[in-house]
């Protein structure tokens, strides 16, 4: 517990000293209104002038430094690692890797006091990776990267939520041949929106919001840190797009259901034709009421799109069930996709099914494995992958994985994509912070 009160104490610093100028000389003299007396007032007129020092009668002057009329407040922990530095309130939580995520809109419990509630949480999510890549009809080659590097800014005032999320990334994608600098790392924006929750159950959202089915399964798998879900290693939906998006939490832990709206092309790219898609999810738990049952959940979406210049057809339906705990997860999902790039009337199908477990308190353990069926009319071009993790979870900031992939196509797709095949071991390093500055104005 003092590791996180040493850690977060220096952010509040910043915010005391900020405040601490501006604050000396009133913050004494406010009656239970909140309102200046009088006499603080007029003592504030003059700001240059030499303090006055006041002496009782028959006493010499004290040469002993004066009192500080607004000291640094001292720094205590409550028993659930939430530290209280003055009417400031901070706490050290893992971020969106092994575990859910508190939501961006959650305000913790706490003595507003009457006041109008806030939170600002500043996170960062980083993964460093050490590969061995074992082509195959090539020689081995190793080296090491960042597949993620995440710096995010939160904030919510009252029922105003929004938040800011930077990511790093290479100025050339894959099949590229030339970018910014030759191949440095990038800063963009992966999100950047403002939003609105009424009566803590529906939040709604502009900008460049997060999608919808992404995230949610990608939450249920936990191992991001390892590998994406196949949607996302397929580029089959994008995790954020430039729009709006609106959800309900369900009462009594039921889930979640939402709509989005949006350009279509992803974050990564600009919009190209008249056509928007239309997102619709579901995220439920429909046996919430049986606490032993509890974990179930069936997520379920539908994605009316478009994609390109050409506003090629690019619609997905998915479904998902789910087994989702801490110490033990595993689901199915299955995708029917109707329109591949630029090829509206291409039908594929993915499944992806997958399996973990927390044991000991420690050990992490994963397998995931992808079938993707890129054209259900022959049955044929299909990309097969195969991974197997075990790590460690150090503290609930930091994990570590050694992971191995396997992959693999037929005939047609290894003509169609002739790098795909190979095997990797991977050595990953993950580690997740969010802090949470709340409070009272």
């Amino acid at each position: 517990m003092g590791v996180r009160a040493s850690i977060v104490g220096a952010g509040v610093a910043i915010l005391w000293f900020a405040t601490s100028a501006a604050a000396q000389d009133a913050g004494d003299s406010l009656v239970e209104t909140g309102e200046p007396t009088t006499e603080a007032a007029q003592s504030t007129e003059s700001t240059d002038a030499a303090p006055e020092v006041l002496v009782a009668a028959g006493s010499e002057p004290s040469t002993a430094a004066p009192t500080p009329t607004n000291p640094a407040p001292s720094a205590t922990t409550t028993e659930d690692g939430v530290v209280e530095v003055g009417s400031v309130h901070v706490s050290l939580e893992n971020g969106p890797g092994l575990g859910p995520t508190p939501g961006l809109g959650t305000l913790p419990t706490f003595d507003t006091r009457g006041g109008i509630p806030w939170s600002v949480s500043i996170g960062t999510q980083t993964f460093g990776q050490y590969e061995l890549l074992f082509p195959s009809g090539a020689d081995w080659n190793h080296r090491f990267s960042i597949p993620r590097a995440w710096l995010s800014l939160g904030f919510r005032v009252e029922n105003a939520v929004g938040r800011v999320l930077l990511e790093g990334t290479r100025a050339i994608d894959d099949g590229a041949l030339s970018g910014i600098a030759d191949d440095s790392f990038l800063l963009r924006l992966r999100e950047a929106w403002g939003g609105y929750r009424i009566a803590d159950l529906v939040e709604i959202r502009a900008g460049l919001v997060p999608t919808l089915l992404t995230p949610w399964l990608t939450q249920h798998w936990w191992l991001r840190g390892v590998a994406r879900i196949g949607l996302r290693e397929h580029d089959l939906l994008a995790p954020a797009d430039l729009g709006a998006s609106a959800f309900i939490d369900l009462p009594e832990g039921f889930g979640r259901v939402g709509v989005s709206y949006t350009n279509g092309e992803g974050y990564s790219s600009r919009e190209l034709n008249r056509g928007k898609n239309l997102e619709l999810a579901a995220d439920v738990h429909p046996l919430a009421f049986v606490p032993e049952l509890r974990p179930l959940a069936i997520v379920l979406g539908y994605t009316n799109g478009s994609l390109g210049a050409g506003s090629a057809r690019s619609d997905r339906v998915v479904g998902s069930l789910l087994w989702d705990q801490p110490e033990i997860g595993g689901g199915v999902t299955a995708s029917y996709v109707l329109g591949l790039a630029d090829r509206g009337e291409r039908e594929g199908g993915l499944i992806d099914a997958w399996l973990r477990g927390l044991l000991f308190e420690h050990l992490i353990l994963g397998a995931q494995v992808l079938h993707f069926v890129r054209d259900l009319a022959t049955g044929t071009d299909t990309l097969t992958s195969l991974t197997l993790t075990a790590g460690a979870l150090v503290i609930d900031q930091i994990r570590i994985y050694l992971a191995v992939d396997g992959r693999f196509a037929d005939a047609l797709a290894r003509v169609a994509t002739p790098a795909w095949e190979r095997w990797d071991v991977r050595l990953v390093v993950e580690a997740d912070v969010v802090a949470r500055f709340f409070g009272a104005l």
